[in-house]
């Protein structure tokens, strides 16, 4: 991330529910000169300050989770970094979360949150993505939560995954379901965005685009049997 054509923090990515050590980007991120750290795992999101003097767990400054945490918390949490503040030896750095204020109407179980208008930006996923899976013929779709959709159709025609993997269930705590033969959680909360598989079972698609790209890596690496899947962005 960029502010005023300076590099105020830097990304880390990982495979999902993948432990690091953090503290060795972190004093990578101060060798250059950059003041935030952002890691996540597609799932959970962390953003801790570089430079403040302190043990890992207080250099944080704020963290979310997109499977544990209502999406509308979520979305405010990331809007947070929106604007971190540069840091200088006089100023405290921070990030200001953004106030719940900003969402005018959410509505238990409904999937659709209106902001207050903000000014649009070009979206940096735009462009047809690349689907290779055990170096077949590619796949080439539009949307993120297809690439979810392909990768467990592949795996299902192939045979393996079964119905007797089911239910699949997402994030370490387990409490909901990936893929399931009726369209409800373990506390029979409703799918909120699904997809309808080929065999009559239901995809569970409500997932960030980073998140959609390492549960696919998940799932190959669980049951595709040493198949490889790689998903490419062709930027038009």
């Amino acid at each position: 991330m960029k502010k005023n054509g300076k590099e105020v923090a830097f990304l880390g990515a990982k495979a999902l529910y993948k432990k690091e050590d953090l503290m060795q980007y972190i004093t990578y991120c101060v060798s250059k000169g950059v003041s935030y750290f952002i890691t996540t795992d597609g799932s959970t999101w962390e953003v801790y300050d570089t430079y403040k003097k302190a043990d890992l767990e207080n250099k944080k400054l704020i963290s979310w989770d997109i499977e544990k945490e209502p999406l509308e918390e979520v979305i405010r949490k990331s809007l947070s970094l929106a604007k971190p503040i540069i840091y200088s030896p006089n100023q405290e750095p921070e990030i200001k979360e953004v106030p719940k204020s900003l969402f005018s109407s959410v509505k238990e179980g409904e999937t659709e949150i209106k902001p207050t208008p903000v000014e649009k930006t070009k979206d940096f996923n735009q462009g047809k993505i690349k689907i290779t899976i055990d170096n077949e013929s590619p796949i080439y779709v539009d949307k993120h939560n297809e690439i979810l959709y392909h990768t467990v159709e592949w795996l299902i025609k192939k045979g393996y995954i079964t119905e007797k993997d089911l239910p699949i269930k997402v994030g370490e705590r387990g409490k909901r379901y990936l893929i399931n033969t009726d369209k409800k959680h373990q506390d029979g909360r409703e799918f909120i965005n699904y997809k309808r598989l080929s065999n009559g079972w239901y995809l569970l698609t409500n997932f960030s685009s980073i998140f959609i790209k390492n549960l696919a890596e998940y799932l190959m690496e669980k049951y595709g049997k040493g198949n490889k899947i790689v998903i490419e962005e062709i930027k038009g």
